[in-house]
């Protein structure tokens, strides 16, 4: 619940302007994967013991946070409209830049880990 309502700030905030991209669904996907990948390390490096905190936040919050088929139907709209290059551009722009957060959320996470427990940290990682 809390993720959907977030995703819906977000959309509310970013609607979908005169260009015709779609920033909040960008944003809030984006957004949602450098999370997921800073989280996920410290849940799992950190945080193993809590067997709940997972589920809640990586599939409950973001799972409810991104959306994949919003994402779908965009695309799907946007070259209904006869827009194919700014559908192929959100298509493919959207992968790649959550990709690439994902990674750097890892990396993030990762870092934190280190600075965390020093040492003991490069033992986790």
């Amino acid at each position: 619940m809390l993720g959907g309502t977030a995703r819906y700030g977000v959309e509310h905030i970013l609607p979908v302007r005169d260009d015709g991209f779609p920033w909040g669904t960008f944003v809030v996907n984006v957004g949602g994967a450098l999370v997921l990948g800073f989280l996920l390390v410290l849940i799992l490096e950190l945080w193993p013991a809590r067997r709940y905190l997972r589920p809640l936040l990586a599939i409950g919050f973001l799972g409810s946070f991104t959306t994949f088929s919003t994402w779908m139907l965009q695309v799907h709209e946007l070259a209904e409209a006869n827009q194919i290059g700014l559908a192929a551009l959100y298509l493919g722009g959207s992968l790649v830049a959550g990709l690439a957060v994902t990674g750097f959320g890892l990396l993030a996470g990762r870092a934190v880990v280190r600075t965390a427990f020093g040492d003991q940290g490069e033992e986790l990682t």
